[in-house]
């Protein structure tokens, strides 16, 4: 539940970008936005970033384009690791200027372990001074606080949990948005009969919105969710 007020703040945040949109007769790709929404979701559970890739003005569409070169490399750094290596050897700066869409990764990067650093030294001052912890969360600051050993809670290891997790996590939440939208556009009686279901619920939004504990009472919403989870699996790798 401690998460639910910053998903509130997402969500308003991409309504408000459709509603700017209506009547431009603009042109929008879903994939681009739910890449960006995934992205912001993911980037705030992890690092609390106050940067939104929503406020692009097209949606991060670098940010998409990035991630599907990366997926469409999986199969080959799978069967050849060495390249890995190879890849990780080769300076920075020269990545840069062959792949200026990398930068979105260098900045997570760099966001994640000022994060990291700041949420270790919270911890310390913590322990030193006996007090609680702040009331601010986020999943490296339980990874900190937790019993994990030393060892494994290097700065370093930490940022690359991050990267990993931010890519794997946009790509597969917004590839489910984008299949369970897909249907519901595409055939009138799943469109319709999800209206219905949501009608009183979402009378009032933007204004008052539905907490995660209404929503998960809608039979109807909760069966399109969960099929929309059985079918869409069209990652090509393991997470």
């Amino acid at each position: 539940m401690r998460l639910e007020p910053m998903l509130d703040m997402v969500v308003n945040k991409l309504l408000n970008r459709f509603t700017a949109l209506e009547g431009q007769h603009v042109v929008v790709r879903l994939d681009h936005v739910f890449s960006a929404f995934s992205g912001d979701v993911i980037r705030k559970i992890c690092c609390e970033t106050k940067e939104d890739l929503l406020d692009d003005p097209v949606f991060a569409s670098h940010w998409f384009d990035l991630l599907q070169t990366i997926i469409k490399s999986i199969p080959l750094f799978m069967g050849f690791p060495f390249l890995v290596q190879i890849i990780g050897s080769i300076p920075e700066s020269f990545l840069l200027w062959a792949d200026p869409r990398s930068q979105t990764f260098n900045d997570f990067k760099k966001l994640a372990v000022e994060h990291i650093s700041e949420a270790k030294c919270e911890k310390e001052d913590t322990d030193t001074q006996n007090k609680s912890i702040n009331a601010r969360t986020s999943l490296f600051r339980h990874i900190i606080c937790s019993d994990m050993p030393q060892s494994e809670l290097s700065t370093d290891r930490l940022s690359k949990e991050a990267q990993v997790l931010l890519g794997a996590g946009t790509v597969s939440s917004a590839r489910t948005l984008e299949f369970i939208s897909y249907y519901i556009l595409a055939n009138d009686h799943i469109r319709f009969r999800l209206q219905r279901e949501l009608s009183d619920i979402m009378a009032d939004c933007p204004k008052v919105m539905p907490s995660l504990v209404q929503l998960e009472r809608l039979p109807y919403l909760k069966a399109l969710i969960k099929e929309g989870l059985r079918y869409e699996d069209r990652f090509p790798s393991f997470l």
